[in-house]
């Protein structure tokens, strides 16, 4: 038996052990598949290893918001020893999961796509689409380009991470006109590579330009904190106050010097899910000078927490006027009915807003959708000005 200290690292116990499993299928004279879609949008996982089990499938499912329809499936071991547990049919979506072996969690020891949480890896599993959607890769469309930057500001604002910036295909840093621009946020648990590896931005713009469906547009993904988080963290008092002068006094005015974008608030909107697009909200309502366009997938709880009193700058009569709120959520989120409840308390507050419902949960299988139909309205001359009436 292996024993692995408690004082090293959860995420490195989980792999450290995967790694132990993995030794087990070096002997076996097939390659083990796992997990393995099947055509009816059911997935088998499948763990071999020398542990006698028993064996879990732990999805992250309604307990965490998720799509798996169970949090936990118990595998069953064959003659082979490999123990398996077929799931589904699926929704189409991104899961997430682990192997519960003998009470310890495992990441998927076959499995090379692992994301990493803050409480660490859990592998993952895309069940396409079978209908076409704005996310799904068409090489008969030109392609954008995905520029990692690193921003260096000097004095409290402190930048000195990755940012991810889109890139419309045709974009030039001398072109006549400029480019409006998207600031596009992540949730509680993400990171700024998530809009692209998770979200499918790239793609998505690419699809809905090349159809005519969206203006040629920027997009910049940074980080959804004031540091970079390690583990669990723990977060400063003034975590959102730091995070706002970021954003609003360091990434948008290097953004605007670096590139071809438009530097007023009718080509600049703020856009995110869960805890970015609360933050969207709250930057772009708490000072309407910042933008015209504002969107928030799945907020609805902590946008519902902050009204009316964050917002209250666009409430005033004399505020500059919203040209776009738009907010969308999932019909099964843990907190749709406070998405609901924000859109009908904005919209008896005055403010013209444009709901989008999607079929999931909390997942990018709404995300992807919400941030496709945004694209798709935002920086349109043909919206009209909204807002309270003087």
């Amino acid at each position: 038996m292996t024993f692995l200290p408690l004082s090293v690292p959860r995420w490195f116990r989980l792999l450290a052990f995967a790694g132990l499993a993995a030794l087990g299928l070096a002997a076996r004279a097939a390659p083990l598949l796992s997990p393995e879609l099947h055509a009816d949008r059911r997935v088998t996982f499948r763990y071999a290893g020398p542990e006698q089990g028993p064996v879990e499938l732990i999805g992250r499912g309604p307990g965490q918001h998720h799509d798996f329809p169970e949090d936990t499936y118990a595998m069953t071991r064959g003659a082979d020893g490999v123990w398996e547990v077929t799931v589904g049919p699926l929704l189409p979506s991104l899961y997430w999961y682990r192997f519960r072996v003998a009470g310890t969690e495992v990441v998927d020891p076959v499995n090379g796509s692992v994301h990493d949480f803050f409480a660490g890896p859990w592998s993952q599993v895309e069940v396409p689409d079978p209908a076409p959607q704005p996310w799904q890769p068409s090489r008969a469309v030109p392609a954008g380009r995905v520029e990692i930057r690193r921003i260096s500001t000097q004095g409290a604002v402190g930048w000195d991470r990755p940012v991810y910036v889109y890139l419309p295909p045709g974009y030039r840093d001398d072109a006549p006109e400029p480019l409006p621009v998207v600031y596009l946020f992540h949730g509680w648990d993400f990171n700024e590579r998530s809009w692209i590896e998770d979200g499918r931005v790239p793609t998505i713009l690419d699809n809905l330009i090349a159809a005519g469906r969206a203006r040629p547009m920027a997009v910049v993904m940074p980080l959804g904190f004031s540091f970079v988080p390690l583990g669990v963290p723990h977060w400063p008092a003034d975590e959102e106050a730091r995070w706002r002068e970021q954003i609003v006094a360091g990434l948008i005015p290097w953004i605007e010097k670096n590139y071809r974008v438009g530097g007023d608030r009718r080509n600049r909107a703020l856009a995110g899910f869960s805890m970015g697009g609360k933050n969207a909200l709250v930057l772009a309502l708490g000072d309407p000078t910042l933008t015209a366009w504002v969107a928030a997938f799945s907020s609805g709880r902590n946008g519902l927490r902050n009204y009316p009193e964050r917002y209250e700058p666009a409430r005033a009569p004399d505020a500059p006027r919203m040209r776009l709120i738009w907010l969308g959520w999932g019909n099964r989120d843990l907190y749709a009915d406070q998405a609901r409840t924000l859109v009908e308390r904005l919209r008896a507050d005055g403010f013209s807003v444009t709901a989008h419902e999607s079929d999931g949960r909390h997942t990018w299988r709404v995300w992807r959708d919400s941030f496709s139909a945004f694209a798709q309205r935002v920086f349109r001359p043909e919206e009209v000005e909204q807002g309270r009436h003087p």
